[in-house]
């Protein structure tokens, strides 16, 4: 029995067929005697056209290619050179971020000081009978309602240095082990990576023939900045034979890295 369901598999929209190109799908296929030891399903990917025009493209379990694509972070590191760069600018920065961060407190908490004083000052007008209810009454809540917005804007600058955090905390694991931050990372993490890297694996026989890398991730290797360790899995380079500079300046390693993390700005 085989039931196509609405999943979000890791791949879908990564891996492509090397024999037509056709892009591959996947789906459950549910037996709960047949698949007992398995939890009674078993996820496969394949090529669209397999059962429609006749592709020679096999099955692949789910898992087997996954951990095969998983594998292909494993042989990835990159250079001594960059993760000194990247090192050197986070720090920046988390610095200027620092600089920024205390100023605007600083404001606000001064503010929300001024606005107490006045709010003090307007209660014992009142305790004096200097004032009548009504205007105490308006002018009272006026003040609050700001103290009130002070106190949000703190806390919202507070929470947006905390993912800043987490970003820098997610960059430099990245850096300094593609493969472990890979596969420590959830599955739509883990499609931020891929989309970083890859524009294509292609697939054939069962297994990992080759990948398509992206520009971004063309230009690090022509430039020795991104090493491959195994030279035996065969790696498409769109750049092949070009002079390509990578600039290291803070806005383009920002570009670099917002393709990944993006996920991070929605957490506001």
């Amino acid at each position: 029995m085989v039931r196509k369901r609405t999943h979000d598999f890791l791949l879908r929209g990564f891996a492509y067929c090397h024999y037509c190109g056709e892009r591959y799908t996947a789906e459950w296929h549910i037996d709960k005697h047949k698949l007992k030891k398995r939890g009674g399903k078993i996820a496969y990917y394949h090529c669209q056209k397999r059962e429609k025009s006749g592709c020679p493209a096999k099955y692949i379990e789910m898992d087997s290619l996954e951990v095969l694509v998983e594998k292909r972070f494993k042989e990835m590191q990159f250079s001594q050179e960059f993760t000194d760069t990247v090192v050197r600018k986070t720090r920046e920065i988390l610095e200027e971020g620092r600089a920024t961060l205390a100023s605007r407190r600083q404001g606000l908490f001064n503010n929300k000081t001024s606005l107490e004083t006045k709010r003090n000052k307007l209660e014992d007008a009142l305790l004096d009978g200097t004032i009548d209810r009504d205007t105490f009454k308006r002018k009272h809540s006026e003040i609050q309602a700001q103290i009130i917005k002070c106190d949000t804007q703190i806390q919202e600058i507070e929470a947006k240095n905390r993912i800043d955090v987490d970003l820098i905390e997610e960059v430099l694991a990245f850096t300094r082990n593609i493969y472990k931050t890979y596969k420590q990372a959830p599955k739509f993490l883990k499609r931020h990576y891929l989309r970083f890297f890859f524009e294509k694996v292609m697939v054939k026989d069962k297994g990992v023939l080759e990948v398509v890398p992206t520009p971004i991730f063309a230009i690090l290797r022509a430039n020795h900045q991104v090493i491959i360790t195994n030279s035996l899995l065969p790696l498409k380079d769109m750049f092949i034979n070009r002079e390509i500079e990578f600039d290291y300046s803070l806005e383009n390693l920002k570009i670099l890295y917002s393709k990944c993390f993006n996920y991070l700005t929605s957490c506001q």
